[in-house]
């Protein structure tokens, strides 16, 4: 397919950081908390906190303290609302950095821990030995982690605080109602809008992108002129963006599909948040997609796929939709043609709506 071309690659770079995790003691303030009431905010890492938050990249707290006592403080401080999912106990941090990290869905890449104790960051690699770690002196490094995110201000980026305090919710729910996982996504009543992208999305699909590696079928980025050529070549190309809300809270735009149409159907980037993994809206934009094509004129469907150390999930995703393998290009991306003409599955528990013509 000639439109490859257009297609690069990522660098390969430092990855972006999504969560950062901080100690408290002698580090966020001043003090240990246990030995003393009058602790003092450490105003260079409270700065820092706040930019990373309207970069929409969210903090979360590992200590060793009793939660109560923390907590009261970090209140007092006025500073509470600026984490989430905080982990105030006596277990080890190796411990509660995997839940922050396994529980909000982030990958230990995207994660970085700040601990003035050399000995427990030391615990905390020898579990999870792909995250990043510093300590809060090394105000440089903090920075270099801070000029690698982007500047870009869309709603999900402004919100991200407040829907990972939403996921949290689900996470609280999920372990108080006891309920099998199937339940649980059923009484969430989640809610899946599809419609066609616009050049007002344009940052929004830059943002998903970049951010959005466990469920990304190519690891690809386009180029913005071109991506603009193909929202608005409709008869070429179909841009779907999905947009997700349910119970708890709002999702945002959190899925991207983008195809192109002549003789065959090809999927050439299919990505979800990874806020959204287990829940069931890779299917259901899957298959929604798939099953209005099925009375179309196209040949084949087909779905191109790279496979790479961040997105070995999607493998089997793929061919439990009966995408089988294909011939691979230039860059190593297999064109996987779907056997079959039985239509797709969706999952019960998501409710699909169009917003507008997608077709």
């Amino acid at each position: 397919m000639k439109d490859t071309l257009f297609l690069e690659h990522f660098s390969g770079g430092m990855r972006m950081i999504k969560c950062i995790i901080w100690d408290l003691d002698n580090t966020v303030w001043d003090g240990i908390i246990s030995e003393m009431d009058s602790v003092v905010l450490n105003q260079n890492i409270i700065k820092v906190i706040e930019e990373f938050n309207k970069r929409g990249v969210v903090n979360s707290i590992c200590s060793k303290n009793d939660y109560d006592t923390a907590k009261r403080k970090l209140i007092e401080l006025n500073i509470w609302d600026m984490f989430i999912f905080p982990q105030i106990n006596w277990d080890t941090k190796s411990f509660n950095v995997k839940r922050i990290v396994t529980g909000l869905h982030f990958k230990e890449e995207d994660v970085l821990f700040v601990d003035d104790s050399e000995f427990e960051i030391n615990e905390v690699k020898s579990v999870l030995t792909k995250i990043n770690t510093c300590f809060p002196f090394e105000y440089e490094k903090i920075d270099s982690f801070l000029n690698g995110i982007s500047r870009i201000q869309t709603s999900e980026v402004n919100n991200r605080l407040q829907m990972y305090k939403d996921e949290v919710k689900r996470i609280d729910a999920e372990e108080r109602l006891h309920m099998s996982r199937i339940d649980f996504l059923n009484s969430c009543n989640i809610k899946m809008i599809i419609s066609r992208a616009r050049v007002d999305d344009l940052e929004r699909i830059g943002e998903l992108i970049e951010r959005s590696h466990q469920i990304n079928s190519t690891g690809i980025s386009i180029e913005k002129s071109k991506l603009v050529e193909m929202i608005e070549d409709e008869k070429n190309y179909d841009v779907l963006i999905s947009s997700i809300h349910d119970d708890y809270g709002d999702y945002g735009r959190a899925g991207l599909l983008v195809a192109h149409k002549s003789e065959n159907y090809e999927i050439i980037l299919f990505i979800v948040s990874c806020r959204l993994m287990g829940k069931g809206i890779s299917q259901a934009l899957l298959s929604y997609t798939v099953n209005e094509i099925m009375e179309s004129k196209y040949k084949k469907q087909i779905f191109h796929f790279k496979r790479n150390q961040y997105n070995r999930s999607m493998v089997m995703f793929i061919r439990m939709n009966n995408f089988s393998q294909g011939v691979q290009d230039d860059f190593g991306i297999e064109m996987l043609e779907r056997c079959g003409n039985d239509r797709l599955e969706a999952p019960g528990w998501v409710e699909v709506t169009v917003e507008n013509e997608t077709r």
